[in-house]
């Protein structure tokens, strides 16, 4: 709600964990992407920003916020 402080991040939990690892998955794609546009296949950035969306989701969702 507007106005309340955000839950603290448990660092440790799975879903927190399970983002992280997709967002450097996403991020590393990235990276390689515009310094290799050619060699990067979009279906590998789109499966990886899937699972960025799907990790937030569960994140949220565990946080009682969804």
């Amino acid at each position: 709600m507007a106005g309340e402080h955000p839950a603290e991040l448990d660092h440790g939990s799975e879903e927190f964990r399970t983002l992280a690892a997709a967002v450097r998955t996403y991020s590393r794609l990235v990276e390689e992407s515009r310094l290799r546009p050619t060699q990067i296949d979009p279906v590998d950035l789109l499966h990886a920003l899937s699972d960025v969306g799907e990790a937030s989701v569960a994140m949220v969702r565990s946080a009682g916020a969804l």
